[in-house]
């Protein structure tokens, strides 16, 4: 959630109280050390326990006005999804979408937009889950000795066509031969794309929206001089 929304962050306004809060909250922090240095049962300014409770306190205010503060987003041009469909070249882009609890994937490339009906997001959420279990399992060798490695292979074999009916749908026939780049909702960025036989043997790309992807590839390199953290 964070890395879907973290280009698109509000921008809080100047806040007088606010900034009044963050200032008292720095000054108790410093205080608050001043305090703890001191000699016990030598005068030298409140408790620290007062001191502890006061942080508290202003922390949670600000914590609070921060949650409930209504931000002002820059100014940003609407989609354009022609720009889009020249960015793909021979690539399909599939963005997952959830409408009254059914899946629909809009199939991105070849100059067009089309949509395609798939499974219920609930049951795919259930398969997502039960595949990362089996996964798990076989990663840390676990049920080994009850089950053998070929039988877990299979189940998971199963697991990766369900989960291929549930979330492409019509979409699988939709793919053609370029790279990948899927765009799933929230409760299904842990989809194992890998485990999709359609996907196998695939360059995939999971991005957080359409927008963000086309933002990472027009963007210019750094260059040689520069270091990203």
């Amino acid at each position: 959630r964070w890395r879907a929304v973290a280009l698109a962050a509000p921008r809080p306004p100047a806040d007088p109280a606010a900034a009044a809060e963050l200032a008292a909250l720095r000054d108790v922090l410093a205080r608050l050390e001043r305090a703890e240095t001191l000699i016990p049962g030598k005068p030298g300014g409140f408790p620290a326990t007062v001191l502890h409770r006061e942080r508290l306190r202003l922390e949670a205010a600000v914590r609070r006005r921060t949650l409930w503060v209504a931000g002002r987003r820059r100014p940003s041009a609407a989609f354009d999804a022609s720009t889009l469909l020249a960015s793909l070249g021979s690539a399909r882009l599939l963005e997952l979408v959830v409408v009254d609890g059914d899946l629909h994937v809009l199939v991105c490339g070849d100059g067009r937009v089309r949509r395609l009906a798939a499974g219920a997001a609930a049951e795919a959420a259930r398969e997502v889950d039960f595949a990362r279990f089996g996964l798990n399992r076989i990663a840390r060798g676990q049920g080994t000795m009850t089950e053998p490695a070929e039988q877990a292979l299979a189940a998971l074999a199963v697991a990766g066509r369900r989960l291929e009916a549930l979330l492409l749908g019509a979409a699988r026939d939709q793919l053609g031969d370029g790279p990948l780049v899927i765009v799933p909702p929230g409760r299904l960025n842990a989809v194992p794309w890998g485990l999709l036989p359609s996907l196998a043997g695939r360059a995939v790309t999971v991005a957080p929206s359409a927008r963000t992807w086309c933002r990472a590839r027009n963007t210019r390199p750094f260059g040689l001089d520069k270091t990203a953290l």
